[in-house]
């Protein structure tokens, strides 16, 4: 019986097939990091859409609303019940703001019954981490060739203003432009939401 040897071309060949299938295996694996990074990534520059909807909730609810040291507040019958954490309607001042806990930013939005002196009719509920300033813009419907007012501004186009609020308690707009700035290892993220309220 004679054994066979491999030759050397057999060697080689088994060794760029071997050396291809590593180079596939680490391109899949680095993918999948990429992969991964992206979407953390994409959940530090989104905000759960409850944070989003129960500022529009307030927005709507509200009669008034004003941005002074860096905290917006809005009084109307915007309550929400503490036990069961269901909008009540019940008159309210609400107060959003942004407190750092150990060198880490949170959004607050603090309740106050104006009816009630007393300290125990308010509550704080943390709203989001990470977040790290926020502000509302008020956004201007420019009239149409007719001179009235668009109702659909983004499909129409047409030049829209936007004005910054001040300290002083104005009616709550049609539209606003809510910006969040989120922390994230790499740089501050921006997300901005057009709020249509009326």
């Amino acid at each position: 019986m004679h054994r066979r040897a491999f030759t050397m071309v057999e060697l080689l060949i088994a060794s760029a097939l071997a050396g291809m299938l590593i180079l596939g295996v680490l391109a899949a694996i680095t993918n999948l990091g990429r992969t991964e990074q992206q979407q953390q990534k994409a959940e530090r520059a989104s905000l759960p859409t409850h944070v989003i909807d129960l500022i529009r909730s307030d927005l709507v609810h509200a009669d008034e609303m004003r941005v002074r040291d860096e905290q917006i507040e809005l009084r109307g019958r915007l309550g929400i019940d503490r036990d069961s954490v269901q909008v009540n309607h019940m008159p309210a001042v609400v107060r959003y703001a942004i407190i750092h806990v150990n060198e880490q930013p949170w959004l607050i939005r603090r309740q106050k019954d104006p009816t009630n002196l007393s300290s125990d009719r308010t509550t704080a509920n943390v709203i989001a981490n990470g977040v790290s300033a926020i502000s509302f813009t008020r956004i201007a419907i420019a009239p149409n060739d007719d001179g009235a007012l668009e109702q659909d501004a983004k499909e129409t186009g047409p030049a829209e203003e936007t004005e910054e609020f001040d300290d002083m308690w104005t009616v709550v707009p049609a539209r606003i432009l809510l910006s969040f700035q989120i922390d994230s290892p790499d740089e501050p993220i921006m997300i901005d939401r057009e709020l249509v309220l009326r």
